[in-house]
């Protein structure tokens, strides 16, 4: 340096630089990026498969599938450049994630306010990230240098671009990447983040035209019918330091760049890159994988030259070095002219963003580790790099990495990360968490054919827990919710969103003093005869009922069909109108069927004889137990007493757990479930949640089954959102219907010997085999594997997690300690399990 430049770097302080006036941005124009080098410039998102989809076979075909895309789609000279982008979550995909707080003072209210105000915090902490797929190519068609385009020269530029563009779409769909074409806006934000890290997307839409012929830039400003900012200071709204040895400031944030500077011949491994993200997830970063389509003419000479030397070498008694070399040569060259792969310059580089210069070290300490790890590669940083590297790689500029190395497009097929996280779905019905430190919005009856869910774990995994999370956003949303409760593990929840308990079992009271009672034979409303369905399940009743003293033969299935199509018919009353009759249904009852019964003039269309006669006296006397003053007569035989009249009702039938309770169980799960259906019908309009905990249970009453599976099957017309949960997947397997319509399936921890079985069952892939027996959790989170079954038919899903705040917690622990000690506080607090919720988690004194 000379001593006049010494005193001056001395001297003048020094001054922030802008990228205004560096950037070789031109301008927009029609979904195509214009550089002031003369190029152009398309780009894709792309939406990789998810990875619980993809096992061993299927990345080698996607490797091979990338490989042909590449070599092929690809015209000589084009550079390509994929790009992952991991940033923090961004406030308004927060916002598009979460529920509206109910505009009440309700204990909802506040569950659905603390999840929000959960989930804000982790975002302001940077521990919820987004991570995005994209491909950039810059097309070799460039302008003489020295002088603007002309419009004709734009719009040439512009039509083979797109046509490009639409041809490699199509490619990309067909290789299994959903890509989705960038259009002018998407770009201009894309390099805005690039160079505006704090702020994000850009607040304002980009507007901007590509000047063409003798009007410039400038002219196009200052002329009034255009009014436009200049495109290149709406995306530099961040100065750049670069006083700082080692790194750069950029705005608010520090910037380093880690890139392979050295890399072994071939040094490239299916998925290798993938790893590197999985460490990195909680950086800010862009990952850089540039490769750019050399011409097969010049690299085949080159390369025929350095086998004719090889040759001559081995003829002049050359060793086995030479051979080697040969030997290699001649492979290059055949896989260049007759091989599906290409050669390429490809380079790989990280863009790594932080706040503090502890963040920084640390994160740029990690990448180059692990980047030094794979393919033989070597990781360098540098101040100089740096700021070179950095400008190199900005989106859209249409430059290179300036570290490449010769190689195929073999390599870099194995270096574009294979698989990717689940997006999840729109309209969340619930938000969960997944691995890669992402949001998983997920809502069944979006984008399916069913809206049915089946919970499947293990004892403690979490069930219950999961369902509730679910359970309180239905609430949320206005819906009717119905719960089969076995084990008593819903009644903090209940009591907290203003529902009611209505215990079933003989002699239970409702709070006005009648017996629970519920109908049988009872038609949903506007209705006067029993649907088929109906008539099933009446009959199944009667088995149940009848199980115990020696079930039903023949004859008795003959005389009960009888009976109910007669009981029916004098159950239907008619009114005189104006132009015809209305018809309308008179309830009736068991000890009104009993009597009906034995006074059947025909059986079948024939007149009942003496064998037939005695048969209805036994089958009579056998339903009469279950009338009037009997154990199960104030619970069966009535008027329905129990109405569902609170948007959660919670049927406590945990008298039913017991062996002693074989023929209570029967019944009662029968009349629930009719009850259940009727219910939901007068509700029109809103979403019914039907909730069938431990549907073992259930699988052991036919009848029953096949009305639940019935439900999954065509409940959505209904708007009905049925839920299975049970432990083992036979189960699921023995009430037939609930696996096929059920859209969502989620699996919690289950031992090795469940998981086979699950696999099997749900014919699903290795790599969700893997998922399932990788399952863990954390202090505030436990991990379940979620599918969602599209309308297509295809199968996606992600490992989930499923967060819970305090408040949440002990709304919904069923552990054992957890409930009793929440017991012991409700005691201190007059009974209020909500109160004692509050208590333990801190919200207010005990």
């Amino acid at each position: 340096m000379s001593l006049i430049a010494m005193l001056r770097s001395r001297l003048v302080p020094h001054r922030p630089s802008s990228w205004t006036e560096k950037s070789v941005m031109l301008g927009i124009h029609k979904n195509v990026h214009f550089a002031r080098n003369g190029t152009s410039e398309i780009g894709f998102e792309v939406f990789l498969p998810p990875s619980l989809l993809v096992d061993g076979v299927r990345r080698d075909a996607i490797k091979h599938t990338l490989n042909v895309l590449l070599s092929r789609a690809l015209p000589v000279g084009a550079r390509g450049r994929f790009i992952v982008d991991n940033a923090d979550l961004e406030e308004w995909e927060l916002r598009r994630c979460t529920l509206a707080v109910p505009q009440d003072a309700s204990v909802l209210s506040e569950v659905i306010e603390a999840d929000n105000a959960s989930l804000t915090r982790a975002r302001k902490a940077g521990e919820l990230k987004v991570l995005r797929y994209y491909l950039l190519v810059k097309l070799d068609r460039k302008i003489p240098k020295g002088r603007s385009l002309s419009e004709r020269e734009r719009d040439l530029m512009t039509d083979y671009a797109n046509a490009f563009a639409n041809r490699l779409g199509t490619a990309l769909d067909a290789a299994g990447w959903s890509p989705l074409r960038m259009q002018s806006q998407d770009i201009a934000d894309l390099i805005y983040k690039y160079r505006n890290r704090q702020f994000g997307r850009m607040a304002k839409p980009f507007r901007s035209v590509v000047p063409t012929g003798a009007l410039g830039a400038r002219e196009l400003q200052g002329n009034p019918n255009h009014d436009l900012p200049s495109p290149r200071r709406q995306m530099s709204e961040s100065s750049v330091d670069k006083s700082n040895p080692g790194f750069l400031v950029v705005g608010s944030h520090l910037v380093n760049v880690v890139s392979w500077t050295e890399i072994e011949d071939g040094g490239t491994q299916s998925g290798m890159l993938e790893h590197l993200l999985t460490v990195m997830r909680e950086v800010d970063f862009f990952l850089m994988i540039d490769f750019v389509m050399v011409n097969p003419t010049t690299k085949k000479a080159a390369l025929s030259y350095k086998a004719e030397g090889a040759k001559n070498s081995i003829e002049d008694g050359g060793g086995s070095a030479n051979q080697a070399i040969n030997d290699e040569m001649q492979e290059a060259l055949y896989n260049l002219t007759r091989g599906h792969d290409k050669m390429v310059l490809f380079g790989v580089a990280m863009v790594i963003y932080a706040k503090t210069i502890e963040q920084l070290h640390d994160s740029t300490r990690r990448a180059r580790t692990e980047m030094g790890q794979v393919g033989g590669a070597i990781a360098r940083i540098g101040n100089v790099e740096n700021i070179k590297q950095y400008e190199l790689l900005e989106p859209f500029n249409g430059q290179n990495n300036q570290y490449l190395f010769d190689g195929r497009t073999l390599n870099v097929a194995a270096l574009i990360p294979q698989v990717g996280s689940w997006i999840g779905t729109e309209d969340p019905l619930v938000v969960f968490r997944n691995r890669q430190g992402g949001l998983t919005p997920i809502n069944q009856a979006v984008g399916t054919n069913n809206s049915g869910t089946f919970i499947l774990g293990g004892a403690g995994s979490g069930k219950s827990n999961l369902n509730m999370t679910m359970l309180l956003n239905v609430c949320a949303l206005k819906g009717r919710v119905y719960i089969l409760d076995l084990k008593e593990d819903y009644k903090t929840l209940v009591q907290a969103v203003e529902g009611e308990v209505i215990t079933i079992r003989p002699g239970a009271k409702l709070p006005n003093g009648d017996h629970v009672r519920i109908n049988m034979f009872d038609l949903p409303v506007g209705e006067v005869r029993p649907s088929s369905d109906k008539r099933n399940l009446l009959m199944g009743m009667f088995k149940a009922m009848l199980m115990s003293s020696g079930g039903l033969g023949p004859l008795d299935y003959t005389i009960l069909t009888s009976a109910i199509e007669s009981a029916y018919a004098l159950a239907v009353g008619s009114i005189p109108g104006m132009e015809e009759l209305t018809e309308y249904y008179k309830p009736f009852y068991l000890s009104d069927f009993v009597r009906i019964m034995r006074n059947l003039p025909t059986v079948a269309g024939v007149a009942p004889d003496d064998t037939m006669q005695q048969a209805i006296k036994t089958l009579a006397a056998r339903l009469g137990a279950f009338t009037g003053n009997s154990p199960l007569g104030p619970f069966m035989d009535g008027p329905t007493t129990v109405r569902v009249q609170a948007d959660v009702t919670c049927f406590d039938i945990s008298a039913m757990r017991e062996e002693s309770a074989r023929e209570l169980r029967r019944i009662g799960m029968i009349l629930l479930v009719d009850l259940i259906w009727r219910s939901g019908l007068e509700s029109p309009g809103v979403i019914k949640y039907p909730v069938f905990e431990e549907l073992g249970a259930m699988a052991e009453i036919e009848e029953a089954a096949t009305f639940v599976a019935n439900m999954f099957k065509v409940g959505r017309s209904a708007g009905f959102w049925p839920v299975a949960i049970t432990q083992e997947i036979g189960d699921l397997m023995k009430v037939k219907g609930i696996i096929n319509n059920s859209a969502l399936r989620l699996i919690g921890n289950v031992s090795e010997e469940e998981a086979e079985e699950i696999v099997k069952a749900l014919k699903l892939s290795p790599a969700t085999h893997d998922a399932i027996n990788s399952l863990g959790g954390g202090r505030d989170f436990r991990e379940y594997v979620a599918l969602l079954e599209l309308s297509s038919g295809v199968l996606v899903g992600d490992v989930i997690q499923n967060h819970l705040h305090p408040f949440k917690y002990w709304l919904t622990t069923t552990k054992q300690e957890d409930t009793t000690r929440l017991a012991a506080y409700a005691e201190r607090l007059g009974g209020n399990r909500v109160a004692a919720a509050k208590a333990l988690a801190g919200i207010v004194a005990a």
